[in-house]
């Protein structure tokens, strides 16, 4: 996935494409509680994305929004039960590296595995 986020007054947006399509972004971030949550809007659907910022990037939880107005609330979270680990997931989105910074270690990348799946875990246990 290639994207382009922009932070400015609490508000983030950007866009980017990966090997659904294009896309772009809206959301909101508070810097004091190191919260995020952003949408990614696709032309034929959403996907929510919440979770933390810190020095590592943004990580968190995502979820494709099901919004079908012909089905009733009841029949949508039937859906979502039987579907569930296809309509969300675990994420992290990190910063570019720049030139003079060197390729993370293998304990760097571990650390970063297991705390997605701590998140993941947390979050739909």
């Amino acid at each position: 996935m290639l994207i382009e986020l922009l932070f400015s007054n609490s508000i983030v947006s950007g866009s980017g494409v990966d090997d659904i399509a294009a896309f772009t972004w809206t959301g909101k971030y508070d810097i004091d509680a190191f919260k995020i949550s952003m949408t990614k809007h696709y032309s034929t659907h959403k996907v929510l994305y919440r979770g933390a910022i810190d020095e590592n990037g943004i990580w968190g939880v995502w979820e494709i929004e099901c919004d079908i107005p012909i089905f009733s609330q009841a029949l949508l979270e039937s859906i979502k039960a039987a579907f569930k680990n296809d309509l969300t997931g675990g994420f992290h989105i990190w910063p570019k590296k720049r030139a003079q910074e060197t390729g993370s270690s293998s304990q760097e990348e571990q650390a970063e595995s297991e705390r997605l799946k701590k998140i993941f875990i947390e979050t739909f246990a």
